[in-house]
């Protein structure tokens, strides 16, 4: 009996001064925002998981009794503990080891993102990335509020750790925010940076919230043909259902643009009228940008005729006047001996180049083109 109390006494002893001489710490809480989760869920290819370090806040306290120096290692997990058959574990990336870069001394700390530094290079579980990318695979008009919603209830847990203590939190891929604040819609589909090929595709975005919820909440979608998220004609549709969380692009709306297209959900109360959130308050948030594509143009960049419309107005300089109340209506491509060609040739790689768009041959060998508007 006196072996196995001082074998295991020796043990205790042994594994304390261990960490003693490293420090200890008790990491009492932790903060962790969901705009991370959020990014893995529009497109999780392309985030780094050590972004997670920009949106992480501890309190920990030094027990140590001396000061714990810079380069102490801790580690972060996300898991989802509601679908542990989702990844080994229910990890939904690798651990990520951290240091604190910064010396503790004895006593209660407070840590920002800028007191972290990545030392591990984790890696996001495919098995989780086939499931984010499946969970609207099949949604449409009928089930696509459902989908949303059900989806936003995903909650994850997120863990910090070192040798003596850890502490978690829960978070959901949405967070209702405080009664008194209010946040815009946020776009979801199409997954940003995506190529459409449909052209009718379905746009659908996260609820917005004023006053603690989500109910009388009117949606206006708008679509820009660059980062200002100023609408192209007939690029805004305000005739959306309260409280609808898609639009379904419909043939009598008029043709997706060809090439890059930006994409935002403005909210606004429907008694009031009043918009919800956003930067200044102007109703809308993060902006999404997809680049379309049609089928039926595979192989080419499958501009038309608003594509060029833009294009003038952008480019005419001095004269931009003369197009004032103008618009498009006709355009040919002079070939080399003068002659016009057939309008069905709209995807000449030539003008592809001058727009900008994929198929374009090297700028430079642009094809004079005759342009025909007419008044409004």
């Amino acid at each position: 009996m006196n072996r196995i109390h001082l074998g295991i006494l020796g043990l205790v002893v042994g594994l304390s001064a261990g960490l003693q001489a490293v420090g200890c710490l008790t990491i009492n809480s932790l903060n962790f925002n969901s705009g991370y989760v959020i990014q893995l869920v529009n497109n999780p290819q392309s985030v780094n998981p050590n972004a997670a370090l920009n949106i992480l806040t501890a309190q920990v306290t030094n027990n140590s009794g001396t000061v714990i120096p810079a380069n102490y290692p801790v580690t972060l997990a996300l898991t989802e503990p509601a679908n542990p058959d989702n990844c080994p574990g229910a990890a939904i990336i690798s651990p990520i080891g951290l240091t604190i870069k910064k010396a503790l001394p004895v006593g209660p700390s407070v840590l920002v993102a800028t007191d972290f530094a990545g030392t591990v290079a984790p890696t996001i579980c495919p098995l989780f990335q086939d499931d984010i990318q499946g969970q609207f695979k099949n949604i449409n008009t009928s089930n696509a509020n459902t989908a949303v919603m059900t989806f936003l209830r995903r909650r994850f847990q997120v863990t910090l750790s070192d040798g003596c203590s850890q502490a978690s939190t829960f978070i959901s891929i949405f967070n209702p925010p405080a009664a008194n604040n209010a946040s815009p819609a946020v776009p979801m589909l199409p997954r940003d940076q995506d190529t459409v090929k449909d052209p009718l595709p379905l746009f659908v975005w996260t609820p917005a919230q004023a006053g603690g919820s989500t109910t009388g909440v009117d949606y206006i979608l708008v679509l820009s043909l660059d980062e200002s998220g100023t609408p192209w004609p007939g690029g805004t549709i305000a005739h959306i259902p309260t409280g609808q969380l898609f639009y379904k692009w419909e043939a009598s709306d008029p043709g997706l643009p060809a090439g890059k297209v930006y994409w935002h959900v403005i909210s606004k109360d429907h008694a009031s009228g009043k918009l919800i959130g956003g930067q200044s308050g102007q109703g809308w948030g993060k902006q999404f940008s997809f680049t379309y594509a049609s089928s039926q143009q595979a192989g080419n960049c499958g501009y038309s005729l608003n594509d060029l419309d833009q294009y003038a107005h952008r480019n005419a300089g001095t004269k931009a006047g003369l197009l004032d109340g103008l618009t498009l209506q006709k355009a040919e491509i002079l070939s080399a001996n003068g002659g016009a060609v057939p309008e069905a040739a709209l995807n000449d790689p030539d003008v592809c180049a001058l727009l900008g768009l994929a198929g374009g041959s090297a700028p430079g060998k642009v094809k004079l083109l005759s342009l025909t508007v007419t008044r409004r």
